[in-house]
């Protein structure tokens, strides 16, 4: 079982409760009482936990709350690397060089399975490639929102995709 940061699923409901207000992260967690373990107490941003209350809390609120939204996921990335720049992370993200630098160490960061690595880059563009993970087409999505967030003035594309028959997940982003 694959584990991540805690801050995946705290930033979830950060952009629930921004979105739809606390009812509406309540809404979620009596959906699924399994996750309120991970919001009893005091949780740290650093903890693991597993990558599929991740999914199934980013999975519910979309149906619950948004059920119409195309694009929840890729605004909950957005929101979750907003959140992340101003955290203890945000070093690794102050421009594009150091953020295409520290990539690989960004995913371990966040999840402890899988590899991130930069296959082609140019001037104004790279490619870019999760390989052996477990993920979700709702992660998939909010990794897109996440670039989307990260290279503001990029076109991020995800052009291939293992939920599409592909073998990895790639991403082009072009500026």
């Amino acid at each position: 079982m694959s584990t991540g940061r805690a801050t995946l699923l705290l930033n979830s409901a950060a952009y629930v409760r921004m979105r739809f207000g606390e009812d509406g992260h309540k809404q979620v967690l009596k959906a699924q009482p399994q996750l309120g373990f991970s919001f009893s107490g005091s949780l740290p941003q650093g903890a693991r936990i597993p990558v599929e209350h991740v999914v199934l809390y980013m999975e519910t609120a979309r149906a619950l709350l948004a059920p119409e939204e195309s694009g929840f996921f890729r605004d909950l990335g957005r929101f979750a690397a907003e959140q992340d720049r101003q955290g203890g992370l945000g070093h690794m993200v102050l421009d594009r060089d150091t953020l295409v630098r520290m990539l690989r160490t960004l995913w371990r960061a966040y999840f402890d399975t899988g590899s991130f690595e930069v296959l082609e880059k140019e001037e104004r563009s790279f490619t870019a490639r999760v390989a052996d993970f477990a993920g979700h087409p709702a992660l998939c999505e909010r990794i897109s929102g996440v670039a989307d967030a990260h290279f503001k003035d990029a076109s991020v594309e995800h052009v291939r995709c293992v939920f599409r028959g592909d073998s990895s997940c790639d991403w082009s982003l072009r500026w």
